[in-house]
This record gives C-alpha cells, structure tokens and sequence, in this order.
C-alpha cells in the first residue's frame, strides 16, 4: 500500500502536522509513529515501507516543526532555544501529545497497547518531551494516551537530545563537526555535519560502552549520503530550519542542554518528580558504525541507567539494544535489517 500525505490540526491554535501514513489500522495491528531527526525528514524513511508492511506494522511518519507542511516555530519557540528557555519543550510535549490523541480520535480504530512512538536522532528531544515536562501536558490528555501508548524507541540519538555534555573531544583525538568553524556558509556547514553523520565509522571497542572505543577522525568514510541520488536527497533532507536556527538539532546550544539534561533525567532516569505514563517502556538503540557523538549518547545513557537503578531510583523499564554493522542511516542502507531490529523490539 502507498503511504499517503494527510495533515491534521493538532490544537485549537491551529497547529498542523503533517504525516504520511501506511493505512488504517483494521486488525489490532501495531502502529509506528515516527519522528525523524534534524535535516532528514520523514521521508528519508520510506525505503523501510516494503519491509514494514511486509511484517504488518501500520506506520506513521511525521514531519516535525519547521519541516515539510508542518507548521513553523514561532519566532519565540526559536528564541527559547536559543536562551535555554524550557518553553519551547512545554510546546514540544504538547504537540507530541496532541498529535497521539489526534490520531487515537481520527486514524483508528486503534487496539490497546498497539501505538509506539520511535525517535530517530535529535528528533528525541521532541519526543523525550512527553515524558520529561510533566507540568506541560494535562492530565486528561496523559489518561487518553495511558491505554493505547505502549512503548517509545529512541534510534541511535547523539548526546545533545540527552543534554550530555560535549566531552573532551581533542584529548579523545576526536573530529567535532559542529564546532568546525572553517565553513563559508551555513548550507556547507550542513552538509558537511550531514558527510560525518552518514559515514561508517570503525570503533575499536564499541562493545566496551566506554571512551576509549571510540573512533572519530575527520575522514569521511563510506558516507550514506553520497549513495543517493540527487532526487533522494532533495526529497529526504530539508535545509529551512537549519537556515532558520529553529531546530535544537541544527547547531548546538548550551544554554539548552541543562534544560535537556533535566528532561531526560525526568523521563528515563527517575531523576525528580513521578514518572509520566510510567507503563511506557522504552527501547534505545545505538549504531556500532555511527559517528562518535551518537555513540557516546547511547554508552552514557545505558550507564546513568545503571547507576539510576543502583541507587534505587523508581524507573521505567529501558532495554539497550546494539545494531551491529549499521551506521546512523541503517534505515536507508539496510532497511530489511532495520525493520527485524525494530520489530524484536516491539
């Protein structure tokens, strides 16, 4: 079945998010809802749909703010970022939480415990959102979305959507793409962070979970994107929230970070206040051929989830799951294999 573009208005403020969508849900099959990263839209997930429908899995791609026919940032949300102002993220668990029980009120019928949401990259500060801003979102919203919400995926997401701290990067003898200043424009800036993301990297150690496995020079090697053609990169990336500094993904902002650390701390790490739908289990996957700022947001969030749980902290259920052999675009470089990962975790 061909996915077709549907837009729905999330909110009484008009808010519109558009989304392609795989087919009703008729049989109490699962439903994924996907929630791409910073550059690469939904669509840089369509070469998974063969194997998604293959193995019965509705899917639900949305283009998040500032990509696609999704609305903007208003100029304040953009500011915010900027700032480190928390609420941009109050905006973003809203949205996440209205677009859900929009879809529970209009795309179903949807079975019990069948809807899953998966984040791919930075795309997990938005999602993370709705578990971590437990004042943003109303309760009544929360008590729809508790029977049908059942698991949340984070794919291989980089240490800025867990509000980790840039390590040392020169000391580890890594190549930092997004303080490489010796770009003359905004756009070869980009695309050069897009190189870096898409290329393999051969870390030494990868199983250890530790710094010294870690591989990370400037050579750009095997990259994804120099596999696509023009027409699939001009139809999977998009430059305009990049241009416009209104995605927390397109550079970096540490005036954010705490305010991101605190959100994950909340949702995944039992750090302050009750959790948020705490029967929402949650899956993270990390690339063993990602770059080094994707692996270091997988080891050190499967450690402070140790260490949560040695402390005794109340915590949702997390499983960390290796994607060997994929690098940050698996789903376009190998999406049978992708699919089987992600249907084990479901």
């Amino acid at each position: 079945m061909t996915a077709t573009t549907n837009i729905a208005t999330i909110d009484a403020e008009g808010t519109q998010y558009a989304f392609t969508d795989t087919g009703v849900d008729t049989g109490g099959r699962k439903t994924l809802v996907i929630f791409h990263g910073t550059i690469f839209n939904g669509e840089s997930f369509e070469p998974t749909g063969p194997s998604f429908r293959e193995k019965g899995v509705r899917v639900i791609n949305v283009q998040r703010r500032h990509y696609g026919r999704t609305s903007r940032h208003s100029e304040k949300d953009i500011a915010d970022m900027a700032s480190g102002n928390p609420d941009v993220l109050h905006v973003l668990a809203r949205d996440v939480a209205n677009f859900l029980c929009w879809l529970i009120d209009n795309a179903g019928p949807l079975a019990p415990g069948s809807l899953i949401v998966m984040s791919w990259s930075m795309g997990t500060s938005t999602v993370l959102a709705l578990l971590g801003q437990p004042k943003a979102v109303p309760i009544e919203q929360l008590s729809k979305l508790e029977p049908y919400l059942s698991r949340i995926i984070i794919y291989d997401a980089p240490l800025t959507a867990f509000g980790l701290p840039t390590p040392p990067v020169e000391k580890w003898g890594l190549y930092d793409p997004f303080s490489d200043t010796s770009f003359n424009s905004v756009l070869e800036y980009g695309r050069n962070i897009n190189l870096f993301l898409s290329a393999h990297f051969d870390h030494p150690d990868f199983a250890s979970k530790k710094s010294s496995g870690l591989a990370g020079s400037r050579d750009i090697v095997n990259p994804t994107l120099a596999k696509l053609s023009e027409a699939e990169e001009a139809r999977y990336s998009e430059y305009n929230a990049l241009m416009n500094n209104a995605d927390l993904g397109c550079i970096p902002y540490p005036p954010i970070q705490p305010m991101l650390k605190a959100q994950a701390d909340c949702a995944l790490f039992g750090v302050g206040e009750s959790l948020v739908l705490p029967h929402v289990e949650v899956t993270i996957m990390g690339c063993e051929k990602s770059a080094w700022f994707l692996a270091w947001g997988y080891f050190e969030s499967h450690r402070l989830y140790e260490e949560a749980k040695a402390q005794g902290r109340t915590l949702r259920s997390i499983d960390f799951v290796d994607l060997p052999g994929s690098n940050h675009f698996g789903h376009i470089e190998a999406p049978e294999a992708f699919v089987r990962s992600v249907i084990e975790a479901l």
